[in-house]
């Protein structure tokens, strides 16, 4: 086997979550899979049950990929229209407080001045 116990992978586990929680900058862990690159893997080995089901659950997940790139899509784009949809609202009663004619410069400051208090 790789020479580590089952204690020591399960440190070395918990230390990359944890440093890939500093660099990857999602609320959602992204999935870290166990695995072994020895060809002859020993079957009595405590984690050979482990590594079997951490390769279905890798496969699985490469499967579903395109799936999941179509649903990010998705959201991605509904998150953008509610911006869009939020900025319209915003440039609406902007345009709407503004003055048709005179003293477009003074309102314009002023209202942009105090946006936080109004919003």
């Amino acid at each position: 086997m790789d020479g580590v116990s089952a204690s020591d992978m399960m440190r070395c586990y918990g230390a990359l979550s944890f440093s890939l929680t500093r660099i990857i900058e999602t609320p959602e862990m992204p999935r870290i899979y166990i695995g072994s690159f020895w060809e002859k893997i020993d079957i009595k080995h405590s984690a050979y049950k482990l590594f079997n089901q951490e390769e279905k659950d890798l496969i699985s997940d490469l499967k579903m990929l395109p799936k999941q790139s179509t649903l990010r899509k998705v959201q991605n784009l509904l998150t953008r229209c509610q911006i869009l949809k939020v900025h319209l609202y915003l440039i609406s009663y902007l345009r709407d407080k503004m003055p048709t004619f005179f003293g477009k410069d003074n309102k314009s400051k002023s209202l942009l001045d105090n946006l936080d208090q109004v919003f």
